[in-house]
């Protein structure tokens, strides 16, 4: 989404316009996030970040310790802060967004009635396209059909608003996938699924409950995302196929690892081949007219510091985002691009990295420009995008990471996560310390009751009455993605020496090349 999007439904970003500085009001905020989650960076964003998932993870954390399994929503990342009765979403760009709507206190909390103070959440702000029955469009959502904007599907019977006709909307949806503070009680060190159960039972319900006394015009409706034992892989991937907004993989999440600002090995992501990405810093080498060659930049730390630096790779000229880019190189350069692996796309190779030259080589496979990341504005580190390469050359596929999972279940080694019990605490991981202890202690009230399938939120213990409320099921929502390409290739090199000869060739598409040849796509990786 856009930011006219979000202006569209009434969020405000604090500092105006995304290119001016941060007001020292945003600032404050931010350093509060920190506070709240543990963070080590105050002005950084103090989210957890998952890792690819590959062959060897299966086995050394999903069939270790008990996890849960959620689609990834393909949408915007953003923690929900509640302060001072005031509601702020904060995106990855520690961009603030004041958001046009409160949170009542649950009516047992010591200071009901009231709003909630320095609760902080975790979630993905998404667009869900429904069709619905045609009635004027509430804030927060957008009429939209196949004739644009403000038209109805209707099968051309009638107008929008016009009775008996089917509109398209456009909801704007805040996914919880984790929580961090609830009215300041700090949750990091509980098991996930106490986490979430607080999200629901102290934040979704109570707005859900004022809502059905006094009904209102919500630009941003809540829910918690919907979490299923390993097991139910095969039924996640199908929920997704039929949800209201796009998907790009699955995410594994630890039910006993505690949340931990910055990346965490334990948190898992999965993606097919097709939607692998790293994250680069586009920077842009211009000749003459339309000519230009694209360095790809990574994030190193380096003594304390962060730096972004050229990581050997350049930008394969393909694709319709390159083409963009070709248009008005100079609005691209130092912009975040989204870029995949790609076997058959070729990449030149410059003989000078600092100078615009047509000298140079031709590699098969490249790194293709999907689209600009506006919401991010550091590329992902060196240790990202190295397990990114790993995860596309270790090509685990959907199959095989399904049949993983029900050997291990058949030979007794997945744990149960609806068992675990969802009190207890968890030790508390130091941020800075990425390596994530096996067997973490954890404890289980002794005489509690097991409870029920994590898939069915309306049956939670803990007085949730009247279910999830008038959201209903709300299944869906983003949780961070990984995944597979192409399996490993060799560094063939060769071809034409300089970029003229070859575009007759690029122009007529790539070749054909046989299995094991191409540049290996963590060339340039080693050694970060």
């Amino acid at each position: 989404m856009d930011r006219a999007e979000k202006a569209a439904v009434g969020l405000k970003l604090l500092r105006g316009e995304p290119g001016n500085p941060p007001l020292p009001r945003e600032r404050e905020l931010i350093r509060l996030c920190n506070d709240l989650a543990h963070g080590q960076i105050p002005e950084a964003f103090p989210g957890m970040q998952p890792t690819s998932l590959t062959r060897q993870k299966v086995g050394e954390y999903l069939a270790q310790d008990p996890y849960v399994v959620c689609e990834k929503t393909d949408g915007e990342r953003h923690l929900l802060l509640a302060h001072q009765a005031r509601v702020f979403l904060v995106d990855r760009c520690c961009q603030i967004w004041l958001c046009p709507l409160q949170l009542p206190l649950p009516a047992a909390h010591p200071a009901a009635p009231g709003w909630h103070h320095n609760t902080l959440l975790d979630g993905e702000l998404v667009v869900d396209t429904v069709q619905v029955e045609s009635a004027p469009a509430a804030d927060g959502e957008d009429m939209r059909g196949a004739g644009g904007e403000g038209a109805a599907e209707s099968g051309g019977t009638g107008a929008a608003g016009a009775a008996g006709t089917v509109a398209v909307r456009r909801r704007l949806r805040y996914l919880v996938y984790d929580a961090i503070r609830i009215c300041g009680d700090d949750v990091t060190h509980r098991p996930l699924l106490h986490r979430l159960r607080r999200a629901l039972h102290d934040v979704v319900l109570p707005k859900e409950q004022l809502n059905a006394l006094e009904p209102a015009r919500e630009p941003v409706h809540i829910l918690v995302k919907d979490f299923f034992e390993l097991w139910h892989l095969r039924h996640v991937v199908s929920l997704a196929e039929h949800l209201p907004h796009k998907n790009d993989g699955l995410v594994f999440t630890p039910v006993r690892v505690p949340y931990v600002p910055g990346t965490c090995p334990a948190l898992l992501k999965w993606k097919p081949a097709s939607k692998n990405t790293v994250d680069f810093m586009l920077k842009t080498v211009v000749g003459t007219g339309k000519s230009l060659h694209v360095k790809l930049l990574v994030g190193v730390k380096k003594h304390e510091e962060w730096q972004v630096k050229f990581c050997g790779h350049w930008l394969a000229k393909t694709g319709s985002a390159f083409k963009a880019l070709q248009q008005d190189p100079r609005a691209f350069d130092g912009k975040i691009g989204e870029c995949r692996w790609q076997t058959t796309a070729k990449t030149f190779t410059p003989a000078d990295p600092e100078r615009f030259t047509i000298e140079g080589s031709w590699e098969q496979g490249g790194w293709v420009l999907h689209n600009i990341r506006e919401d991010k504005k550091q590329p992902n580190d060196m240790r990202t995008a190295k397990r990114v390469v790993e995860s596309i050359e270790d090509d685990l596929t959907l199959e095989e990471l399904e049949q993983q999972l029900l050997t291990a279940r058949g030979n007794g080694k997945l744990q149960e996560a609806a068992a675990c019990g969802w009190e207890g605490e968890l030790p508390r991981l130091d941020p800075g310390n990425l390596e994530v202890p096996r067997k973490l202690a954890w404890c289980r009230p002794a005489g509690e009751d097991a409870p029920l399938p994590i898939t069915d939120w309306a049956h939670l213990k803990g007085g949730f009455s009247g279910g999830r409320g008038r959201g209903g099921k709300g299944r869906g929502g983003k949780g961070r993605g990984g995944g597979k390409a192409g399996r490993g290739v060799g560094k063939g090199r060769g071809g034409p020496s300089n970029e003229r000869e070859a575009s007759a060739a690029e122009a007529s598409g790539p070749a054909a090349s046989p299995p094991g040849s191409g540049p290996d796509p963590g060339r340039g990786f080693a050694g970060g």
